[in-house]
């Protein structure tokens, strides 16, 4: 449950990290291509517009991102991460405590 919070928290920061890029390089004037030819006919009132790019580079932007953070391994998604790790320590502090082994 803790590790599909996590993801969820990551997917909104790739989500906002996306929109922050789109956002300064259209502030610095870049202009935002994209090949158009799988928008579908009915959109009119996007008709290929600037739009309808940032758009598309948004939602590829993310798509990179996720299949980027997918290939990451548990480790790397989680042990650096502090509610995760806050979360694991009220776990291991709340579990009962056992004799040693070698006492059993």
């Amino acid at each position: 449950m803790m590790r599909t919070l996590v993801d969820v928290e990551q997917y909104h920061f790739l989500q906002r990290d996306s929109v922050s890029s789109l956002h300064e390089r259209l502030s610095k004037g870049d202009k935002i291509v994209c090949d158009l030819s799988d928008t579908p006919q009915n959109l009119d009132w996007f008709n290929g517009s600037n739009q309808e790019r940032v758009v598309t580079q948004f939602e590829d932007g993310v798509k990179e991102k996720k299949e980027e953070y997918g290939t990451k391994t548990s480790r790397q998604k989680y042990l650096k991460n502090e509610d995760y790790k806050e979360f694991k320590e009220a776990i291991f502090v709340s579990l009962p405590s056992f004799p040693p082994f070698n006492k059993l």
